[in-house]
């Protein structure tokens, strides 16, 4: 269950709508495109990259350290990727030295 503590300006969401069924997942995004257009910044935790899609940026962790942050699309862009999880499947072979 996700809850909003407040209105200050910035929420911070660690919980996911992944169980929930389609009707109640697309109410939640549309709580926080709602959130979003009254000026409250969401930093959103999430390892389901295709929800990390619909985040204005995105930040990738690896092994507990930040080694990415931009839109996705200029993520998809930068690496010839079609989605999230092949951007970040390339970032860390990039990391790694991993050549394909």
């Amino acid at each position: 269950m996700c809850t909003l503590l407040h209105r200050r300006g910035f929420s911070f969401w660690t919980s996911r709508p992944t169980a929930w069924n389609p009707v109640s997942r697309r109410d939640f995004w549309a709580i926080l495109y709602q959130l979003l257009k009254d000026g409250i910044t969401i930093f959103m935790t999430t390892a389901y990259l295709d929800e990390a899609e619909r985040c204005n940026r995105v930040g990738l962790m690896h092994k507990g350290k930040l080694i990415r942050c931009e839109t996705p699309a200029a993520m998809k862009a930068e690496t010839g990727s079609t989605n999230l999880e092949g951007a970040f499947i390339h970032t860390i072979h990039a990391v790694e030295g991993v050549t394909a």
